[in-house]
């Protein structure tokens, strides 16, 4: 009986061995099934059983991700500010509105009349700036140009304003009355009109339009050239032809010559 029982525990022992082996082969071979497995790429196509495919989104463009992160430093920025006049994207702003022309057809270019006064480290989404032409009055063409982190996103109204107040912003919004009316120097009579512009995307959305009375026609009157005046052509003088006489005959004599 000794015998048998000392069989038998070979037996046991045995059994458990080859099953431990068995799952240490098994855990082994999942490990390297695993490390041998292919990462697919952002933006690829990975197979599936059966020839199906499954494409994956790619990421953003990290440049334009980086210019869109809440505390990133605009590219309008300059002299600590959000929106600096001087700026680089701020002048080719204000130079692609035109030069104006005034009365004496003499260009004149476009100004920052104000912008806002957040400073960088608290920049929002949306920023704006009020340009007019340089030396203009109270009742100048003037034009309300809107900017994200990455540059212009365009004016607010396609032709010209003369009385445009921003009156309210925050992080993706701006509220902007318009006057118009009166006379043509001063005193506005109509409005004010507030329109509601907001930010989606890098769209510019409002609210309603503006006021036809408070706009004006973009100017695209080229200065007027003057042209030389072709030269006159000087009129021949007239002259009268000298009239010709034929020889006079001499006078004969009265008297009668002596024979």
């Amino acid at each position: 009986m000794a015998g048998i029982r000392r069989v038998v525990g070979a037996t046991a022992i045995a059994a458990t061995v080859v099953a431990g082996c068995s799952e240490v082969r098994g855990t082994a071979d999942d490990s390297a099934r695993q490390s041998t497995a292919v990462v697919q790429p952002s933006g690829t196509a990975a197979a599936r059983p059966g020839g199906a495919h499954v494409t994956r989104t790619g990421t953003r463009n990290p440049t334009q991700a980086a210019a869109d992160r809440s505390d990133a430093t605009p590219a309008t920025a300059g002299h600590g500010k959000c929106v600096d006049p001087a700026s680089p994207v701020v002048a080719n702003a204000l130079a692609s509105l035109g030069p104006w022309y005034l009365s004496h057809d003499e260009p004149v270019p476009f100004v920052t009349l104000n912008a806002m006064p957040d400073a960088v480290g608290s920049c929002p989404d949306l920023m704006w700036l009020v340009a007019t032409i340089q030396g203009g009055t109270a009742s100048s063409a003037k034009q309300l140009l809107f900017f994200d982190r990455r540059g212009i996103l365009r004016p607010a109204t396609a032709g010209y304003t003369v009385y445009p107040n921003v009156v309210r912003s925050g992080p993706t919004d701006v509220w902007a009355s318009y006057m118009w009316g009166g006379v043509a120097t001063c005193c506005p009579t109509e409005g004010p009109v507030v329109v509601h512009f907001s930010l989606r995307g890098r769209e510019v959305r409002q609210d309603r339009a503006v006021p036809e009375g408070a706009t004006s026609p973009k100017q695209v009157r080229p200065p007027a050239t003057t042209a030389p005046r072709p030269t006159a052509t000087p009129r021949p003088t007239a002259t009268r032809p000298t009239p010709t006489h034929p020889p006079s005959a001499e006078p004969q004599s009265s008297t009668t010559a002596p024979r």
